[in-house]
C-alpha cells in the first residue's frame, strides 16, 4: 500500500464531539536521554535548589546514600556544599528544639501531635490545628486529637465528642474549689 492510498486516521474530540484528523506522527515515540558531559564545576555543579543526591536521601537507606556520595566526594567544593547543607539542617532542628523547650501555650499538641502542621499559628488562623479547616494526614490519632482540645478517651470508648466537650466545659478544673488544694499539695510533693 502506498502513502497516497493510506487514509489518515480520524478520532473524535472528547470535548466537542467533532471528528478530527490524527497527526501523522502521533504514534511515533522518540526517546530523549540526558547526556552527562562530566563538567561538575561552576554553574553545572548543582541545580538551583537540589543536588544529585537529594532524591536518594529522601527515600533510601544510609548505605545507598553513602555509596552514591562516594562518586562525588573527591571534589572539595562538593564536600563543602554537603557540610553546609548538613549544618543548615541542624540549625533548623536546634531552633525547633528551643521553641519546644520554651513554656507557652503553643506546641504541636494543638495540631493533634502533627509536628509538620502549622501549630505555631493556632492563635491567628488555626487551619491545620485540631478542628481547623485543613487537617493534615498525620492528624489521625483520636487520643492526640482529644488531648489537644482537653478531652481524653479510653480504649474502645465511643467518641461522643460533643457530650465530652460539654462536660469538660461544665466541670472546669479551675472552677473547682478543691482543685486549688490539689495544686498546693501537688506542688509541695514535687
Amino acid at each position: 500500500m502506498t502513502q497516497d492510498n493510506k487514509k489518515p486516521k480520524k478520532s473524535i474530540d472528547p470535548y466537542t464531539g467533532e471528528e478530527t484528523r490524527e497527526a501523522e506522527d502521533a504514534n511515533n515515540i522518540t526517546e530523549i536521554s540526558p547526556v552527562d558531559g562530566g563538567n561538575r564545576e561552576g554553574a553545572n555543579f548543582l541545580l538551583k535548589e537540589e543536588s544529585s543526591m537529594d532524591h536518594i536521601a529522601a527515600d533510601a537507606d544510609a548505605d545507598a546514600v553513602a555509596e552514591k556520595s562516594e562518586q562525588f566526594t573527591n571534589d572539595q567544593a562538593i564536600e563543602e556544599v554537603f557540610e553546609d547543607r548538613q549544618e543548615r539542617a541542624a540549625a533548623g532542628r536546634k531552633e525547633l528544639e528551643e521553641e519546644l523547650e520554651e513554656y507557652h501555650s503553643m506546641s504541636p499538641k494543638l495540631s493533634g501531635g502533627d509536628i509538620d502542621a502549622k501549630w505555631e499559628y493556632a492563635n491567628s488562623g488555626g487551619e491545620e490545628t485540631v478542628g481547623g479547616t485543613v487537617p493534615t494526614p498525620d492528624q489521625d490519632i483520636v487520643e492526640e486529637l482529644g488531648e489537644a482540645v482537653g478531652i481524653t478517651y479510653e480504649d474502645d470508648e465511643p467518641l461522643h465528642t460533643e457530650e465530652k466537650l460539654q462536660q469538660r466545659d461544665e466541670e472546669r478544673f479551675e472552677l473547682n474549689p478543691n482543685s486549688e488544694n490539689q495544686n498546693v499539695n501537688n506542688s509541695k510533693k514535687g
